[in-house]
């Protein structure tokens, strides 16, 4: 292993010829827009920003591995994946894999030749306009105060936003550094950008301060511009050992020592790239996969995916997140029952969605691994409303939040070669660390006080027993969230402590229900008893929408009277839970 040195143009140019690539053990790109940027002003400091390992691998040997290249543009929902570089290698062709350095290198090749897509607040999701296109910038105006923890500023900018110029901000795209051939250069790009600014303020478009701005710290920018060109082109300031070693165990076991020794991947980040290091399909197949399971409005991770792998293709291996589980052999189990894992886990999401599951209510992720095991194994699937009452149970006992693989292991053998299953077969069952599925008195109470969120949810879903894969569905507050603030509560002569009750109370079940969203809509934030009498004018049809919802019939539903109201509803829950759930 030898130590080396090399500029970052450089390393840009093996990026952009395919001479520099990642290895298939290597995990997607995480990094931050905000990590990104102070990664360039470290670099611009001079401060360290820690040594690479390098790969070189053989012409006789590049054919034998899966490699991917490095992104240039990342879109935080569209592309978060690295494309596989194509095979067919020249035969005297070497090429260099990053072991260690993926994500500073990474965010050094998107800054300087692409751009950063992240998602806006307040936008929704799947809107395209949440992502705007980004590009790294510097702004040559910045002056940095004592207490400021960055000395140049960098930021992704979208087009507009590089355009817009102030007394102390004036963006340089870094992007364009790449194609100057020397730092002298910074003479001819001065002149040229003060002459746009004086046609740009003689047009109106900035304020006059700018062109005052700019030479008045004429000598500090041409300084930061030559200081960007010679950290890129110049300066070897990108320091790495290289590795020589065609055998892919080696270079793995190498991996592993590098990144175990701090927190830079997880268990289950390692587990993945031991597994696509016997698999050369095993990454594109397992990312696949994961964005089919996401794009059903999940947020799953590699840790699931390798957690699956175990419960469904190795029973025989323990359920342990340790690398010696997961030997050539283990991985050959795992590619030769892909296809049923695939079908599995997306049948298994399948049923959270018609459950009404979502990224925001789906509290354990591990949960779902023995609905994805009863499928795996040619379960009935006439038994799926048995599994929506495990996942309740399951959920709202809060049983995957520790000891999760011993209880897992537990259920993989309770399932073992069965075709049909029934719950109540586990509900008097006592498995590990005492974990029982059996709802008591205790966890009677404790839902009625679970405030608004994912247990919540769980709650009302099995007191509702909407089809939300047929209808949208909200969760919300009866009497509505506007009224509770302290100006509106004091108008209704409560004193302090009082005012306090009811703005905690207001966010617990007894005030939460579920409601088709087109008439959560309608309803808004109109007050309770004005809206259930202007909805249902026919006294047969409100009685009707008051069982339903559990209302007390005979209370009255104005504001003022919330504190009966909301006792009132928690009778009502507490006795229709303890019939769903069997309570004695």
């Amino acid at each position: 292993m030898s130590y080396k040195s090399t500029t970052f143009k450089k390393v840009i140019d093996a990026i952009n010829g395919r001479k520099m690539l990642l290895p298939a053990i290597q995990r997607r790109f995480v990094w931050n827009h905000d990590q990104i940027e102070k990664l360039f002003d470290s670099i611009m400091r001079d401060y360290p920003i820690g040594s690479f390992l390098f790969w070189k691998v053989h012409p006789d040997a590049v054919n034998n591995y899966a490699f991917y290249e490095f992104m240039r543009d990342y879109h935080q929902r569209d592309h978060q994946f690295n494309s596989l570089a194509p095979k067919g290698f020249t035969p005297d062709e070497s090429i260099i894999g990053v072991l260690d350095g993926q994500q500073r290198l990474s965010s050094i090749y998107i800054g300087l030749t692409g751009s950063y897509s992240y998602k806006l607040p307040y936008y929704g999701y799947n809107n395209d306009k949440a992502y705007p296109k980004r590009r790294l910038c510097l702004n040559l105006l910045y002056q940095p105060q004592e207490e400021s923890s960055i000395h140049f500023q960098f930021k992704f900018l979208t087009e507009g936003e590089e355009a817009e110029c102030l007394e102390n901000q004036y963006w340089f795209p870094v992007s364009d550094m790449l194609d100057w051939k020397e730092a002298e250069y910074n003479d001819e790009w001065f002149d040229s950008a003060t002459q746009e600014l004086q046609k740009s303020e003689e047009d109106g478009e900035f304020p006059n301060n700018i062109i005052t701005s700019m030479n008045s710290q004429k000598t500090v920018i041409k300084k930061t511009l030559a200081k960007l060109f010679n950290k890129l082109h110049t300066n070897e300031v990108l320091n790495y050992f290289e590795v020589e070693n065609d055998n892919i165990d080696a270079v793995l076991e190498i991996f592993v020592r590098v990144n175990s020794g701090g927190k830079i991947l997880s268990k289950s980040d390692l587990l993945f790239s031991t597994i696509v290091a016997h698999w050369n399909d095993g990454r594109d197949k397992m990312e696949d996969l994961l964005k089919s399971l996401n794009q059903k409005g999940f947020s799953f991770d590699s840790d699931f995916i390798v957690r699956a792998c175990q419960m469904l293709a190795l029973d025989n291996t323990p359920l342990k997140l340790e690398v010696k589980n997961f030997t050539q052999e283990n991985v050959l189990s795992v590619k030769n029952n892909w296809e049923k894992i695939e079908t599995s886990l997306n049948a298994a999401i399948d049923w959270l969605v018609e459950f009404g599951y979502s990224r925001d209510t789906l509290s354990s992720q591990n949960a779902v691994l023995p609905i994805a095991l009863f499928i795996f194994n040619g379960g009935d699937k006439r038994n799926k409303n048995e599994w929506r009452r495990y996942l309740s149970h399951a959920l709202i006992k809060n049983l995957f939040s520790s000891h999760n693989e011993r209880f897992l292991d537990e259920l993989r053998k309770e399932l073992k070669n069965k075709k049909s299953f029934n719950f109540d077969d586990w509900l008097d069952k006592s498995f590990t660390s005492d974990k029982k599925f059996a709802i008591n008195d205790d966890d009677i109470e404790n839902m009625l006080e679970t405030k608004k969120g994912r247990g919540a949810f769980v709650v009302l879903s099995f007191l509702y027993n909407f089809q939300h894969n047929q209808i949208s569905i909200d969760l919300d507050h009866i009497h509505p969230d506007s009224s509770f603030t302290n100006a509106k509560l004091k108008k209704l002569g409560l004193p302090e402590t009082s005012i306090l009750e009811w703005q905690d109370k207001k966010d617990k079940l007894p005030n939460l229900q579920m409601m088709e969203s087109s008439k959560n809509r309608s309803k808004n934030a109109d007050a309770l008893k004005k809206w259930v009498d202007n909805t249902y004018p026919n006294q047969n049809e409100k009685l009707r929408f008051l069982e339903a919802n559990y209302y007390p019939v005979s209370a009255d539903l104005e504001f003022q009277n919330f504190e009966t109201f909301f006792e009132e509803r928690k009778k009502n829950l507490r006795n229709k839970l303890k019939e769903i759930f069997s309570v004695k």
